[in-house]
């Protein structure tokens, strides 16, 4: 009991600390919160994968899965979007605080638009893993109001370095507790501003930096009597910013012999989402240990990705669609698709 009262009190802590204010922007979702993808399972199930074990080849967003794990493996692995050519060209632009061109090429767009990418290659050691993200990039952006057009921009470049790890309690059994450490060195540009004012003064698009170590603690409960298998589980995450608490449950249905796991999960306190919008419902289903199929679906936010692995090589591709703007009643999406490659030794 002593071991989970420490764990509380951690996450109580991690949960208590807000060093970091951002600008609100309410055009488009706040980049910032967004799952620390490493592949395209994870943009698709986006919070929900807090809640969701991690299939073959995937690390753990929640960390606390990380235990009872007997497998060891190093995985480099790449996605990118669709809009991958222009994604690069803003994550340069902003590199080099390029605002004129950044803003010369977004300003006569219209519709509303979200895309990512990264590389990365981390090492899991059963119940731990460390890894490295040299180049992550995330972009959305949205303008609003013709007669007086607003544009929302989040333009986030960043490389990560992290470990996650999980562990047991003997005197609980069923109860696992993990940590994920990430440091996090970031470029960004963060605001909604007049379209006009942008256009005669580009520098308005203000680019900022910062460095980040974050600790994100994470919990799960095992009801290992139960014959599918249910777990709840809990994940403090952003604990810079206004911490996010992730809650969710998730099962293996008997009939499906173990090759399906669905779940449900809840963000207690994603900023400016309506509450309807912070469930989500989420699923793997592994054919064999060479396919799996992952869903998600959430109001206004779906998704669907095929990995395959043949030998070392990794394969996947995915389709996301999501809702983009928050601040209205008939708000606009973005769809896109996505591919990624990776070797696993």
């Amino acid at each position: 009991m002593k071991t989970l009262v420490r764990a509380l009190i951690l996450i109580s802590a991690c949960v208590g600390v807000k060093v970091f204010a951002l600008e609100p922007v309410s055009a488009i979702p706040n980049m910032f919160y967004q799952v620390p993808f490493l592949s395209i399972e994870d943009v698709v199930l986006g919070e929900g994968c807090y809640s969701l074990k991690a299939g073959a080849h995937h690390l753990d967003c929640n960390p606390a899965f990380l235990h009872g794990n007997q497998h060891r493996e190093v995985r480099a692995n790449i996605f990118i979007d669709k809009r991958v050519g222009d994604l690069v060209d803003s994550g340069e632009k902003l590199s080099d605080d390029d605002y004129a061109g950044l803003i010369n090429k977004l300003a006569p767009r219209h519709e509303a638009s979200a895309a990512r990418l990264a590389g990365s290659l981390w090492y899991r050691h059963d119940w731990w893993a460390i890894g490295y993200v040299p180049l992550r990039l995330k972009y959305a952006s949205n303008i609003q109001n013709p007669a007086y057009p607003q544009m929302a921009l989040s333009l986030i470049r960043e490389s990560e370095l992290f470990l996650r790890a999980g562990v047991g309690f003997e005197d609980i059994p069923g109860l696992a507790a993990g940590v994920n450490l990430r440091y996090l060195s970031q470029k960004y540009i963060h605001q909604q501003t007049a379209l006009f004012d942008l256009i005669s003064d580009p520098s308005l698009a203000r680019t900022r930096s910062r460095e980040v170590f974050s600790v994100e603690p994470g919990l799960t409960y095992t009801f290992a009597n139960d014959t599918w298998k249910p777990v709840m589980s809990l994940t403090v995450t952003h604990p810079e910013l206004n911490p996010g608490v992730e809650v969710g449950f998730s099962s293996t249905p008997e009939f499906a012999h173990g090759r399906l796991v669905t779940a449900t999960h809840y963000s207690v306190n994603a900023p400016g989402v309506h509450p309807f919008k912070r469930f989500r419902w989420s699923g793997r289903y592994d054919f064999d240990n060479h396919l799996a199929l992952v869903a998600s679906v959430g109001k206004g936010d779906y998704g669907a990705s095929l990995s395959t692995a043949i030998d070392s090589l990794t394969l996947g591709v995915a389709y996301k669609n999501e809702e983009l703007d928050y601040a209205r009643l008939h708000s606009k999406s973005s769809e896109t698709y996505m591919f990624e490659g990776g070797l696993t030794f």
